[in-house]
């Protein structure tokens, strides 16, 4: 049986030489189809042992062949060698093919093992195993060697557990989890199975733990000299507060027989204070004009882990348009209720920006003087600002003749920060035409609307042409300033103005008129020849008086006045332009013989009028004028005298009062006081900027030259008051003469009368002439204003005695009512009756106005209507009052017609009242009249006191019962 397992053994040890020599010389791996083929693995592949120790290796076997394997394995030392001994374990069985099987290979380092590594050789040597009738293939040899060296120090354990990291002690950063990477390394000279654990670290300076750590991996199994990594890991919740947690980690080699391999890592996270926020706007988009104010409101909210300094800070090209309302810095509160800081912001855009234009602003949140810690973007969306400047080509046109024109250029300007359009607007003094970009100017004022551009752009500027007429009556004697203004177009107040002036050349002229061209007077007195001198030029001027010639000789003395001179004697008067002076030659009569006189030719020369053609042909140059007065001795008396009307000024006291557009008329009584028939020279002035003067005749025609008027007797109609007028139409008037004295026209004016039988009617009256002065306010003119009229009455032969009268008028508006009833204000009546009453009603004012009419109330079941009587000065109103508009002394008569309460049976005394009154002044004006109606039941007989359904039922059945019983008579 020895033999026999001898015998198989060494068959067996052939085979596997014979293997062993192919698989010298074919690779194990390269057999392919049936051939046994194998890996072969150590761990570790070398170690450190001391001495007097074992060091194990853990062999793999892996089938990488088709087919199952039995494998054979050996050992072998190298050279270096001395001190130490292998022995490899076999692997028994069969190992399929993909599996893999291990076993132990033993180094035993001795006392006296050498200090060089050993190298052992392990050899596998693979046979495939088949079922019959397959053959098995090839054999596969396979080596591997591992280096044991001896362990000087001794500190190649065989159990070691060692742990690293990179950064052990850390600074959060602020991340939610922190994450160490851990290495762990079995330092031990065989496979290690180590324990992991994290416990807490009490080390100084670290704060009792809040934090969790946790690791990634708590049991690993490390081949020796192998390590692993593993991950411990700290969740760090937003806002933790600043603290220094530490953490130890324990690891343990858990095969350690000893229980004695471990190692610990501490680690420490510093959580130190973070300084974090977030930012909010309460509006992120602000639409503002330029200078004008809108605010917001930034909310910061602590994001950090304890409370710190913040300064709220504006930054970006335009942070000067931002103000904080208040403070911009306060502490950020941590850990409250609302760990938020709050500041209000005015933002002030300008225009330096264009209109529309978005600009950012960064509202920070800075740690203090430090990093900027968040920010929110602001957008401004500038809105348009508005202004312009107005400016002229050439600002002054000068010397323009009358009638003539010249022009400007206006040029716009735009100020703000967005085109617009704009408009411009001139105004002309009165009288004065013009155009506008082409447009006529009317109503003294012109506009034209332009558009212009933002003043950032090219188009910042618009012009329009002014062109100016100078009218034919305008001055030279000042500089015409035009208003010039550019505002917007859709209104408001101007953004810029300025003035064009305008200077118009001198042009003169003049016109000399008389009233007196004869005047008498007695010997050594002195004579005056009136006349007025008109400037028509458009600049003041000095005229030079003087007499040229004279028809008597020698010639009589003369010399002129004028009305701003006094007695003083003049040579050169002064007439401001487009204005009349009054100016008198006095002749001193200086002849013998009744009716001697001289003719005189007074010229009046422009001084500053250097034209000396005669343009219209009279002979004279045109900057002269002359005039022929006659001077006459005489012994008789001319002379005027007037009176206002006796019944007028008792009425009126000499003055009137008018409303603005106003008209009255003033009589005036003209009378001959000299000696015989004459010319009545007349005048009335006065009311300048108030209103118009003119003269009429008693028919109401102007007076424009002198009036006649006669000295004698007119017969007056005694019932009339006006004198008799034959056939043509003509006063009669018995005129005196040098034959025919007072007494002999009078005696006339009786004949005249006994003649044509008018004794009990007429009687002769000195003749007198009727005329009356018109007076027309002006409708602009303003409450309250005064002024004076003057009249003025003489001969026109005797200038030098005038007649002159004054009158006061005053420009006031009177509105008053004048209420009239005829009938008695308190009647009695029955209810079966309605009252009436008449009121007239009248306008005792100055001027038209509407007076509102109406009632009180109607109580108690009476009922008051009022109507206009044969008038249509009145409308109704929707609450039944009347709106009545009557002309000066106009009237209308009102009806108030008051119905009594329907079949009453109570006695009433009903009193209204009715009133009228300006409708503009309301109370003010009032006028008010009390009536009083005393009712009475209507009387009814037998059935008096009943109502009236019940009184005819009655009266129904009375006649019904009549009835009855005159049937039964007749039955």
């Amino acid at each position: 049986m020895q033999n026999r397992f001898q015998g198989r053994k060494s068959t067996l040890l052939v085979l596997l030489l014979l293997t062993s020599m192919l698989a010298a010389s074919v690779p194990a791996a390269a057999v392919s189809g049936r051939d046994a083929s194998i890996v072969i693995s150590s761990n570790p592949m070398s170690q450190e042992v001391p001495k007097g120790e074992t060091a194990e290796y853990t062999i793999s076997i892996r089938n990488t062949g088709s087919n199952p394997v039995t494998v054979q394995l050996s050992q072998a030392q190298g050279d270096d060698c001395n001190g130490f001994s292998s022995q490899v374990d076999q692997i028994t069985g069969i190992i399929d093919s993909g599996a893999s099987e291990t076993t132990t290979l033993r180094v035993n380092v001795t006392e006296g093992a050498g200090e060089d590594p050993c190298e052992t050789t392990v050899t596998a040597i693979a046979n495939e195993q088949v079922t019959p009738p397959d053959t098995p293939g090839a054999t596969a040899q396979e080596n591997i060697t591992v280096t044991t060296s001896v362990d000087g120090d001794g500190s190649n354990e065989l159990w070691a557990v060692e742990l690293e990291t990179a950064e052990p002690n850390r600074d959060w950063e602020g991340e939610n989890l922190v994450i160490w990477q851990i290495e762990v390394t079995n330092k031990g000279r065989t496979n290690a199975t180590i324990s992991l654990e994290v416990e807490d670290d009490d080390a100084p300076g670290c704060d009792p733990l809040e934090l969790t750590a946790t690791l990634s991996e708590t049991s690993l199994s490390i081949d020796n000299d192998s390590s692993e990594w593993v991950d411990l890991e700290v969740d760090v919740p937003d806002g933790q507060q600043a603290k220094k947690q530490c953490w130890n980690v324990h690891a343990s080699v858990t095969n350690d027989p000893q229980a004695n391999s471990t190692d610990d890592l501490p680690v420490n996270l510093e959580i130190p204070e973070l300084h974090e926020c977030d930012s909010e706007l309460t509006s992120d988009l602000l639409v503002i004009d330029p200078d004008e104010t809108k605010s917001t409101t930034i909310t910061f909210t602590n994001t950090g882990n304890t409370q710190w300094s913040l300064q709220a800070r504006v930054s970006g090209s335009k942070a000067n348009w931002v103000e904080f309302d208040g403070t911009s810095s306060g502490t950020l509160p941590y850990n409250t209720e609302d760990d938020t800081k709050s500041f209000d912001i005015d933002v002030s855009p300008d225009d330096s920006v264009s209109s529309g234009s978005e600009v950012i602003l960064i509202i920070e949140g800075k740690d203090g003087n430090g990093p900027v810690k968040c920010s929110s973007d602001l957008t401004v969306r500038v809105g348009q600002s508005h202004g312009a400047a107005v400016s002229l080509s050439k600002s002054m046109m000068t010397n323009v003749i009358p009638g003539g024109n010249d022009s400007t250029t206006i040029m716009v300007t735009n100020q703000g920060n967005g085109e617009e359009s704009m408009r411009i607007t001139v105004t002309l003094p009165n009288g004065w035409m013009g155009s506008l970009d082409g447009a006529t100017i009317s109503g003294g004022i012109g506009t034209t609307v332009l558009t212009v551009g933002s003043k950032h752009g090219s188009a910042k500027q618009n012009e329009a042409v002014l062109a100016i007429t100078v009218p034919f009556d305008a001055l030279a004697d000042e500089v015409i300033t035009i208003p010039i203004s550019v505002s917007s177009s859709s209104g408001g107040a101007a953004y810029d103005s300025t003035n064009a002036s305008i200077s118009v050349a001198a042009v003169h002229g003049m016109f000399v008129t008389t009233s007196a061209d004869d005047q008498t007077g007695k010997g050594n007195e002195e004579v005056y020849f009136p006349f007025e001198v008109e400037n028509t030029g458009n600049t003041q001027d000095r005229f030079r008086l003087s007499v040229i010639s004279q028809t008597s000789n020698p010639g009589w003395n003369t010399h002129f006045l004028w009305e701003d001179g006094g007695e003083t004697p003049v040579t050169e008067i002064i007439v401001p332009a487009k204005e009349t002076r009054n100016a008198i030659l006095v002749v001193k009569i200086e002849g013998e013989e009744e009716l001697a006189n001289t003719r005189l030719t007074v010229r009046v020369t422009n001084i500053g009028d250097s034209n000396t053609a005669d343009d219209d042909g009279d002979g004279v140059p045109d900057n002269q004028a002359e005039m022929a007065f006659r001077a006459i001795l005489s012994n008789r008396i001319f002379l005027m005298d007037a009176e206002i009307d006796a019944e007028w000024d008792a009425q009126n006291g000499g003055s009137i009062s008018l409303a603005p557009g106003g008209t009255d008329t003033i009589p005036i009584w003209l009378f001959n006081v000299g000696d015989l028939s004459d010319i009545a020279y007349i005048s009335a002035t006065g009311l300048e900027g108030m209103g118009s003067i003119k003269l009429t005749d008693s028919n109401g025609l102007p007076i424009e030259d002198g009036m006649p008027v006669s000295k004698g007797y007119a017969i007056n109609n005694l019932s009339s008051g006006e004198f008799e007028i034959d056939v043509n139409g003509v006063v009669v008037v018995f005129e005196e003469s040098p034959l025919c004295d007072a007494n002999c026209t009078e005696d006339k004016a009786w004949q005249y009368i006994f003649d044509n039988g008018l004794v009990d009617s007429h009687e002769p009256a000195l003749y007198k002439v009727l005329l009356y002065i018109e007076v027309t306010i002006s409708s602009n003119s303003e409450n309250g204003r005064t002024g004076i009229i003057t009249f003025q009455a003489a001969s026109q032969n005797n200038m030098i005695e005038m007649e002159e009268l004054t009158i006061s008028v005053s420009v006031n508006t009177i509105k008053k009512i004048g209420m009239t009833h005829t009938g008695d204000t308190e009647v009695d009546t029955d209810y079966s009756t309605s009252t009436s009453f008449e009121i007239q009603l009248s306008n005792q004012g100055n001027t038209e106005f509407e007076m509102r009419v109406f009632t009180s109330e109607a109580l108690r079941g009476w009922v008051i209507s009022i109507s206009q009587q044969d008038s249509k000065v009145c409308e109704v109103t929707d609450d039944e009052e009347l709106l009545c508009i009557l002309d000066v002394g106009e009237s209308v008569t009102i009806e108030v017609d008051v119905k009594p309460p329907h079949s009453s049976e109570v006695s009433d005394t009903f009193e209204f009242t009715f009133s009228a009154e300006p409708s503009e002044s309301g109370l003010v004006g009032r006028k008010n009249m009390e009536f009083t109606i005393n009712g009475e039941p209507e009387d009814v007989g037998i059935f008096e006191g009943l109502p009236g359904f019940t009184a005819a039922l009655g009266i129904i059945s009375m006649l019904g019962a009549a009835m009855l019983l005159n049937g039964r008579k007749k039955q």
